[in-house]
């Protein structure tokens, strides 16, 4: 059943209430909130880092961050900053986004729950926003020149290599009024495009599931982690005992080697790896938030000691519309496993490198693997079954072995 609205325009940020009848049988009522309902009403600008305010990004060569071919050109993530007074008022409500993966705090609360926001997409067409309602007297308004950034703690992140969390860097009370930025560089304005600005069509993600190890093994200075189950997201770590500096590394794979040992060809060029480098608290907790994994496994190496461990499932928020059960344990377990394996990058896939084929995201380079000089062409199609084949293995009718995107 659907009914068309026949009121009024409605305003932007507004919040409407709604009821429906049912004769007999009674009603029910709830309530929306409108976003940007127009273009020209955003007055917030993209802002981003201004290299000229520092020199340019050079990988870092000492053994304090040591990095990967894969990993040397990922630059620290930046944090924002600005600062306002503002009248009081009942209802604050901040529309944000990013092109790229964000976190909103205000007055030292994060704001939100949902995870990797705003969401897969290709920004060169839309980027979804989301819509907080807040109810503070000082808050954050529009992006523009006046906003200052900086690096921390953040050194990368990334959906297939990982993120690396440097815990000694960490900026205390960054997002909190009163905080000196005075070493901070200004934000630089880099456009007003808002046509690309749509409202978020989707449920947010949001940690749905968290999973206890089934097993724990530890040999040669590494310790496996079993979850006992492939799921899509990330662990929570909490360490005790670290000494300042010292770094724990987390490698996640969905199945084990012949020896043991955690079996990652299968990720191809995704490293799927976090770092974390101890503050030398007592007790110290580290949550990857700007990076999934699709993983069963996780190897610890670099702390020997006493640790706690907990798979969080990342999901789309969906409501649940139904249930299934059977006598079977496997088709049981299948099902679960499927629940637990839709991130938030996609609703049909994990992020490892061998299914991040976006026709969104530019061309592709297909590696020829016949027997004959392997050469490498990039053409312009829209799936692998429409890419032509190489001269010697169109002779036999076969299309090469191998295929991926750069």
């Amino acid at each position: 059943m659907s009914a068309d609205y026949g009121g009024a325009p409605l305003a932007s940020f507004a919040r409407c209430r709604w009821k429906v009848s049912v004769r007999p049988g009674g009603s029910a009522e709830s309530w929306f909130g409108t976003g940007v309902m127009h273009a020209d009403e955003w007055k917030a600008a993209w802002i981003g880092h201004d290299p000229e305010t520092e020199p340019p990004f050079e990988p870092p060569a000492d053994d304090r961050e040591p990095r990967t071919p894969r990993t040397a050109h990922l630059p620290a993530p930046r944090y924002f900053r600005r600062e306002l007074d503002l009248r009081p008022a009942t209802s604050v409500r901040i529309a944000c986004t990013a092109r790229g993966l964000y976190e909103l705090h205000v007055n030292g609360v994060r704001v939100g729950d949902g995870e990797l926001t705003p969401g897969w997409t290709d920004y060169r067409h839309r980027v979804p926003y989301q819509v907080y309602d807040v109810t503070d007297p000082r808050t954050v308004a529009g992006t523009d020149a006046g906003w200052r950034e900086t690096t921390g703690p953040l050194r990368y992140a990334d959906l297939l290599m990982g993120e690396w969390y440097d815990a000694r860097l960490e900026l205390d009370g960054w997002d909190r009024p009163g905080f000196d930025d005075s070493a901070w560089a200004p934000a630089r304005v880099l456009s007003f495009d808002h046509g690309v600005l749509v409202p978020s069509p989707a449920e947010p993600v949001r940690v749905t599931q968290d999973v206890e190890p089934v097993d724990v093994r530890r040999s040669d200075g590494r310790t496996i982690v079993d979850l006992g189950q492939n799921l899509a997201g990330r662990v929570r770590l909490t360490i005790r005992g670290a000494r300042p500096g010292d770094r724990v590394t987390l490698r996640h794979g969905e199945a084990l080697d012949d020896d043991g040992g955690l079996y990652t060809a299968n990720l191809r060029s995704a490293e799927a790896t976090d770092h974390y480098v101890a503050a030398g608290r007592p007790v110290e907790t580290f949550e990857p938030r700007f990076t999934v994994h699709g993983f069963r496994h996780v190897e610890i190496t670099g702390h020997p000691g006493d640790f706690e461990l907990v798979g969080r499932v990342l999901h789309s928020d969906t409501p649940v519309a139904g249930e299934f059960s059977c006598s079977d344990a496997t088709v049981r377990q299948l099902i679960g496993n499927a629940g637990g394996a839709s991130a938030a990058t996609s609703s049909r896939c994990r992020p490892t490198a061998r299914n991040v084929t976006s026709g969104s995201a530019g061309p592709r380079t297909r590696r020829c693997s016949c027997p004959r000089p392997a050469t490498t062409r990039t053409w312009r199609r829209s799936s692998p079954a429409g890419w032509p084949t190489c001269a010697a293995r169109r002779r036999r009718r076969a299309r090469c072995s191998t295929w991926c995107r750069t």
